[in-house]
């Protein structure tokens, strides 16, 4: 995509048309076009915080949950704090996962996201995300990816903290142009649309997130 306007005029979600509006607005305050970690600060997005999420990018290209909103943390049943993205994703798509998340902080450019997540219990979530990078002084990638995790859709609410977040779905990822470019080419690893996988249950019998693992 070139630019946020398609994202903004497609999503259903305030949250993530306020984090458009926000990373537009530090953009253009930088010469560089590169928006600073020291930039960013939490009260712009205080109507929002709850659905936010910013992870650390590590040396190793590990992607680190650094702040979670309260949202989030409900939505997942645990406080994901200083632990790995990758634990929350089934070891089959980690590879591409991560270089996911990469490709936003080394191009740099940000992501839209849209997955379907399927509880223990059956409920299914539809959900939106954008990511964007965030910057330190001396580094030549984004040292942060600050992102909105919306839930979309009209479904129960969780109460329930004991339920197991156990797949979700990719339905959309894409990448988009902040005056650096996207890449040329990105091959998710798996089908784009549920209706392309095995069930849930058979899906489930070959792999399971990390938060299967969690007390």
């Amino acid at each position: 995509m070139d630019g946020f306007s398609e994202v903004r005029a497609r999503t259903s979600s305030p949250a993530i048309r306020a984090l458009i509006d926000l990373f537009e607005d530090l953009r253009q305050e930088v010469s560089t076009g590169r928006p600073q970690k020291a930039d960013f600060d939490p009260t712009m997005l205080r109507m929002h915080l709850g659905k936010t999420i910013l992870y650390s990018v590590e040396a190793d290209d590990d992607i680190v949950f650094r702040i979670t909103g309260e949202k989030v943390r409900e939505n997942l049943g645990v406080n994901p704090k200083d632990r790995s993205y990758m634990d929350f994703v089934p070891e089959f798509r980690r590879d591409c996962a991560r270089a996911a998340f990469l490709v936003c902080a080394n191009t740099p450019c940000a992501m839209y996201v849209r997955t379907e997540q399927v509880f223990s219990n059956g409920v299914h979530k539809q959900c939106e995300a954008l990511g964007v990078p965030l910057f330190s002084d001396e580094a030549e990638r984004a040292c942060n990816l600050l992102f909105i995790d919306d839930v979309v859709s009209d479904v129960e609410r969780l109460t329930d903290m004991s339920l197991e977040f156990m797949y979700a779905y990719l339905r959309e990822r894409s990448f988009i142009d902040i005056g650096f470019g996207t890449p040329a080419s990105f091959i998710d690893k798996v089908p784009a649309h549920p209706e392309s996988y095995t069930t849930p249950e058979e899906m489930l019998s070959k792999t399971k997130p990390g938060l299967a693992d969690e007390d």
